[in-house]
Formats: C-alpha cells, structure tokens, sequence
C-alpha cells in the first residue's frame, strides 16, 4: 500500500461523521490535522519540515512521515501539513476505534497533487 499524494492538514481532520445522524458524531480521527507532533517532537518553526516515524495518532508504514510546516505548500486548516513523498512513495496509518457494525461513515480527505510527480506515482488509499 503506498501513499504518494500530498494531505493537506485538514485532510483527515474534516470529518469522520456518522451518516444520517441529526448531530453530527465526534470526530474519531486523532490528530487529523496533524497539529500534535506528540511527546519528544518539538514544534516545526515556519518554513521548516521534518520527518517521523510516528506521530500523535499516526504511524509510519514505509519511509516516515514528512511533516511540513509551510513548505513547497500551506496547510488548510493549522499550520502543518503531511507530504507522503518522503524521499520516496511513504504511507502511513492510522486504526479508527470506536466504529460500529452496520453503522456508515464518510471520510473525507483535502489532497493535492506534488508538482513534477507523475500522475502514475500518486493515489490514496484507505484499507
């Protein structure tokens, strides 16, 4: 499974929501705008990045996580931002608990194509 497109932050963040609920469903995304690096990460100055293994929520399948704070693009919501092209095609993933059988779901991502990447060398996936 490889990931090769660019999340921006909101990407996750927007809305695991429980379908046909009048009131709207907690979000069961942690750190889906990915604003917490978590415990030993210090915060990303603007312009910088820097690659995980891990981070709050999330963990690195294949070659990090490149987390980017304004750099080659800006976040949608916050200030940071994941490029899932590490230096090569990353993935990364995350369990969403707290789901039940026979209940929907819509997740939804905010992505956008890494310029000089082919098209051939980018997608999403969600398992």
């Amino acid at each position: 499974m490889t990931f090769t497109k660019f999340i921006q932050a909101a990407a996750v963040t927007a809305a695991l929501l429980a379908a046909g609920s009048v009131q709207a469903a907690p979000n069961l995304v942690i750190n889906g705008s990915f604003e917490n690096l978590g415990l030993g990460h210090p915060a990303l100055a603007d312009g910088t990045w820097s690659t995980y293994d891990y981070i709050q929520g999330w963990a690195s399948l294949t070659h990090g996580i490149e987390v980017r704070n304004n750099v080659a693009g800006q976040a949608d919501a916050g200030k940071y931002f994941v490029e899932l092209d590490t230096n090569q095609n990353s993935s990364m993933s995350q369990d969403i608990l707290n789901t039940h059988f026979g209940k929907s779901y819509t997740l939804t991502f905010d992505i956008q194509d890494r310029a000089g990447v082919p098209t051939s060398s980018q997608g999403i996936e969600v398992l």
